[in-house]
């Protein structure tokens, strides 16, 4: 008896195979988003609440005061977080760049993964800071009574927490949840140590 043996045609069967992506060259500049959208978001609740939570009274200091405010301290840490971010990462491009000349050198090969972009780094993270803080700055502004305001803020700030981490993990190909949570603690514990530094600062008087 023959037996004819009949090998399998991938073709009809449309195998599909995943394709590999490596997200690892992204990392630097999706941590430069997730940094950003959490100080924007932070500096920004802390500064509409802040009046609330150190009982100044929202009554004496006018909202359109604090939003004008906190604009200018929203703009100028964008600047900040800007130039911060291109130094440091500057510094990690030299560090690279280099190491792959004495690498060359000594016969080891060159550049071993991809070197980021100081400025690309700057933009991502200044950006994300500056639109995170308007739009709760904004959101604030358009909200007149003053007994909702705080809960409001508080409830877009966590929302826009979340956003960041969602974006970060999507982006990144990670655990969506774990990044969530993550961002949103950080978020408010920052919010908290804030808060926490300026009612010390209340209390000895400066």
């Amino acid at each position: 008896m023959e037996i004819v043996v009949t090998q399998p045609k991938v073709g009809s069967q449309m195998v599909q195979e995943e394709k590999y992506l490596d997200c690892s060259s992204r990392a630097i500049y999706l941590r430069a988003i997730v940094l950003g959208g959490l100080k924007g978001v932070a500096y920004a609740a802390f500064m509409i609440m802040s009046p609330i939570l150190m009982s100044v009274g929202i009554v004496a200091i006018e909202i359109k005061a604090i939003l004008l405010t906190s604009f200018i301290g929203l703009a100028a840490g964008t600047l900040h977080l800007a130039i911060e971010q291109y130094v440091s990462v500057y510094t990690q491009c030299d560090i690279l760049t280099f190491q792959a000349k004495r690498n060359i050198r000594m016969g080891r090969g060159g550049q071993k993964g991809p070197v980021p972009s100081p400025t690309l780094v700057a933009v991502a993270s200044s950006v994300t800071y500056l639109v995170g803080g308007s739009v709760l700055l904004l959101a604030a502004g358009f909200i007149k009574q003053k007994e909702w305001r705080s809960s409001a803020v508080m409830t877009l700030a966590s929302l826009s927490l979340f956003l960041v981490g969602v974006i970060g993990a999507a982006l990144g190909k990670a655990p969506v949840a774990r990044s969530c949570a993550r961002v949103l603690v950080g978020g408010w514990l920052t919010i908290c140590i804030m808060w926490g530094e300026s009612k010390i600062l209340e209390h000895i008087g400066l």
